[in-house]
């Protein structure tokens, strides 16, 4: 990125500039070095002010917006994601309004305000649907399953999880995929229907383990430990409560097992 980033600068390409060091930012809140995340999307910022790139700036906003949010300072996430979505409506950029108006509502969704919550994510959705955008019109049925499962809506929060689980198989999305899986198991679960979120959960973890096997991608394994280890705890869950103590040790086991591989695997390849 370093050397990227320089050679932009000596080109005198300041678009560039800010998406090298943006990219740089994106990677480092991935793996959660949040204060170096932080100063890269400010740099890009002042990068993209003084190209007048007002699109470049709704997105590092909407950016900065969502990393307050991730640490937990929600009023200046607010005004953050608040401020990139009325330029990204001026402007007209439809996929970058829909990420800043999902963006909020989540952050609603912290705030236990649910009706602004699916208000937001629902014209998120329906920004997705209109332009295309199956990545987006994926990950908006996620978040409105998560909101519906808050309020206990049972029946629609298992139709969104279904939605993107649907979504995901079509495009391949397997972190997706295996998200989605173990979203509708815990529901099953939640309604007492042991077997069905069983075959779900097992549905999850077939995913995970293919694709980590065959080395899927980097950015699926990132944060693995953190992100992807619920469908083992699930599953420990339900086979107990199917009497498989045996099985439900073994699965636990083998998501520890999982998690120190990951974190050897990230310290060691840094």
């Amino acid at each position: 990125y370093t050397t990227l980033f320089r050679s932009a600068r000596k080109l005198g390409d300041s678009l560039n500039e800010s998406k090298i060091m943006a990219s740089l930012a994106d990677v480092e809140d991935t793996i959660g070095e949040y204060e170096s995340a932080n100063d890269h999307y400010q740099q890009a910022l002042r990068i993209s002010q003084e190209a007048r790139d007002l699109k470049q700036q709704a997105s590092l906003t909407c950016n900065l917006g969502q990393l307050a949010y991730s640490q937990g300072d929600l009023p200046k996430a607010q005004e953050l994601l608040e401020r990139s979505l009325r330029t990204l409506k001026q402007i007209g950029c439809k996929n970058e309004e829909s990420t800043a108006l999902a963006s909020l509502g989540m952050l609603h969704c912290s705030l236990d305000e649910y009706s602004k919550a699916i208000k937001y994510n629902e014209d998120a959705l329906a920004i997705s649907i209109e332009i295309h955008d199956k990545e987006g019109e994926m990950a908006f049925n996620n978040n409105l399953g998560q909101i519906y499962l808050f309020q206990k809506e049972l029946e629609k929060a298992s139709d969104c999880f279904t939605k993107a689980l649907s979504i995901a198989e079509i495009i391949k999305d397997s972190r997706v995929e295996s998200l989605s899986n173990c979203n509708i198991a815990f529901v099953c679960l939640i309604r007492n229907n042991v077997e069905r979120a069983f075959w779900y959960l097992s549905a999850s973890i077939k995913t995970l383990e293919k694709s980590v096997l065959h080395g899927e991608s980097e950015n699926f394994q990132i944060g693995f430990a953190n992100q992807h280890n619920d469908p083992y705890r699930l599953m420990v869950v339900v086979l107990l409560k199917l009497g498989n103590i045996d099985q439900a040790l073994s699965v636990s086991e083998l998501g520890r097992a999982r998690s120190l591989a990951q974190r050897m695997e990230t310290q060691y390849s840094a």
